[in-house]
């Protein structure tokens, strides 16, 4: 879906999301969607909430670690806003993983 414009305004709460990243001087090259958004930016179906990962490197340089002894975990970040860590562990996906190329779609950049 690379170079597709105008996919993610239909997400819901993406906004809240911005803000966060603004203020955590973070990228949005370094989050993926995750959950129904994903589905949302696709015109599938409305998300009731955003959920999302960063890599790996920008909990380490950010010191976003909440709880080092759950394999995985969420961070509340703005009301119905989530910052993941291997959500997607149950299926064999780490964060790490899920960053490879073949595994995501970029929408608006």
């Amino acid at each position: 879906m690379d170079g597709t414009k105008g996919l993610s305004t239909s997400i819901n709460r993406i906004e809240k999301l911005e803000e966060w990243l603004n203020n955590n001087d973070i990228a949005k090259e370094d989050i993926c969607l995750i959950g129904s958004c994903a589905l949302s930016a696709r015109g599938i179906r409305e998300n009731n909430d955003l959920e999302f990962v960063i890599k790996p490197k920008i909990y380490k340089e950010h010191n976003l670690s909440r709880n080092i002894f759950w394999i995985t975990y969420a961070v509340d970040v703005a009301e119905h806003v989530e910052l993941w860590r291997n959500q997607l562990y149950r299926i064999g996906i780490t964060d790490k993983r899920l960053f490879k190329k073949k595994l995501y779609d970029v929408i608006d950049g």
